[in-house]
């Protein structure tokens, strides 16, 4: 699979994977590793570097439109993530709630002025087999640094389209995606 990804060298990146043979086992395939598309692993088995992977089927999902309406889930964010929340010195759900609101606020006036803030990344859901873009926002509390970002989906409906806060990540998981 060619990752889309380059080497600082502009080298292709592919990703490699080998048909499982162990009897029984539910996972066809294992990853064997990363390599740069002039590796011996890679060209002793391919004569051609794959296409590239698209993660992505309309450009503009990769662009926060500060037209659309974000909306919070407001019972998921706090009460599933309560953990995250206190991790970072946050501890009254009430408080939470209101500090959230503030943040949101505080967000779309940065985001009006600068879409770049929401990051676009690849979500892939193991258990449904769904593939989206979401995006990535920092969330500005009061006096306090960013140590959260919100997780922000695009929805579509047959009347509507807008943005909704899905969940959050602490700084450091949000780095990763």
């Amino acid at each position: 699979m060619n990752t889309g990804l380059l080497t600082k060298y502009d080298q292709e990146i592919v990703a490699l994977f080998a048909k499982n043979e162990r009897d029984g086992s539910k996972q066809a395939w294992y990853f064997v590793g990363f390599f740069k598309e002039n590796d011996k692993q890679f060209t002793s088995h391919f004569s051609e570097i794959p296409k590239m992977a698209n993660y992505y089927k309309n450009a503009s999902d990769l662009i926060y439109d500060s037209n659309l309406e974000l909306r919070l889930q407001k019972e998921h964010i706090i009460d599933d993530n309560f953990i995250r929340f206190s991790n970072v010195g946050f501890d009254n759900k009430e408080l939470i709630s209101v500090f959230l609101d503030v943040a949101k606020g505080k967000l779309e006036k940065k985001l009006k002025r600068n879409f770049k803030l929401a990051l676009p990344f690849y979500y892939h859901n193991t258990e449904t087999k769904e593939d989206k873009i979401q995006l990535l926002a920092p969330l500005y509390f009061p006096s306090a640094p960013v140590k959260l970002a919100l997780v922000i989906n695009k929805v579509k409906t047959e009347t509507s389209e807008y943005y909704e806060g899905i969940t959050i990540l602490p700084v450091e998981l949000a780095y990763m995606n």
